[in-house]
């Protein structure tokens, strides 16, 4: 056996091995982003923390905070709101309306990053994501 032979040996031998293991594929924040970046079905945009109170017009909700907490992600403004005693209804209308808003997500009609991702998955594979991510379940869906 010379030396070519026992490199692609060793490498039939590695892919063998991962290819026999379950994958996980975690997606995490920029996943959306990545899978529309120019916008959903209907030219939407997908928010990310830093500008979730901008796209979706929010700014009038919280003007009463200080401006230290505005300049922050959403993350630490929602918390902020949930722990400082923020008016409930105020509150209330934040949440109704980031939900509305990513209700009426709707995927492209082209194959997106997650048609491609869950394409590509074998029935041992699984993908774990931290995101409320309707489109994910869209392409599972479609």
């Amino acid at each position: 056996m010379n030396i070519a032979d026992y490199a692609l040996t060793s490498q039939q031998e590695t892919e063998s091995f991962f290819m026999a293991r379950p994958h996980v594929v975690v997606l995490g924040a920029g996943a959306s982003v990545a899978a529309i970046p120019d916008g959903d079905a209907n030219g939407r945009k997908i928010p990310v923390m830093k500008n979730l109170i901008e796209i979706l017009n929010l700014g009038h909700l919280i003007k009463d905070l200080p401006d230290s907490i505005k300049k922050d992600d959403f993350e630490h403004i929602y918390s902020y709101l949930a722990t400082n005693n923020y008016p409930k209804e105020k509150v209330h209308e934040i949440e109704e309306k980031i939900y509305a808003y990513f209700k009426q997500y709707r995927l492209p009609n082209f194959p997106t990053i997650y048609d491609h991702l869950l394409l590509s998955l074998r029935n041992k594979d699984i993908v774990a994501t931290f995101n409320w991510d309707s489109l994910l379940v869209q392409a599972y869906i479609l």
